[in-house]
């Protein structure tokens, strides 16, 4: 009888442990995945598909996400060159993330100041796909 009570308690206290395990997720942190360089590689019915990089390219749009919260966006500078090809500039912002599949932007651009959400359809180490929404523009 002494041998069942043993395993019963020493059951109980393991279930006990792990349903705290379970439970306390406060300290988990988990990665976030959009962190790094991202370069466009095309769009598809509005969604934007980028792959990671390890640094942004000179005549590309894309950008870098920063865990401190700083956003680095390089985008046409609204300039042409010689030849009409496109000037391409790193513009500062910051980035939110409110939501799991949700990141709020706010960036400067040539004219002002532009705010969307990025809205993630997909993000894998190497892969991303997301499209925009638009909140604001400011001149």
């Amino acid at each position: 009888m002494y041998k069942y009570i043993l395993v019963f308690i020493s059951v109980f206290f393991s279930l006990l442990a792990c349903n705290k395990e379970d439970q306390d997720t406060g300290d988990v942190i988990y990665p976030n995945l959009l962190l790094g360089t991202w370069i466009y590689t095309n769009i598809e019915n509005e969604t934007q598909i980028m792959h990671r990089s390890d640094s942004l390219l000179t005549n590309r749009y894309g950008f870098t996400v920063l865990p401190n919260g700083e956003f680095i966006e390089r985008k046409n500078s609204g300039w042409c060159g010689t030849g009409g090809d496109y000037i391409f500039e790193d513009y500062q912002g910051e980035w939110r993330h409110p939501d799991l599949f949700l990141y709020q932007i706010k960036v400067d651009y040539c004219q002002g100041i532009v705010e969307y959400d990025m809205i993630i359809e997909y993000l894998h180490k190497d892969s991303l796909r997301f499209h925009y929404v638009f909140s604001s523009i400011t001149p």
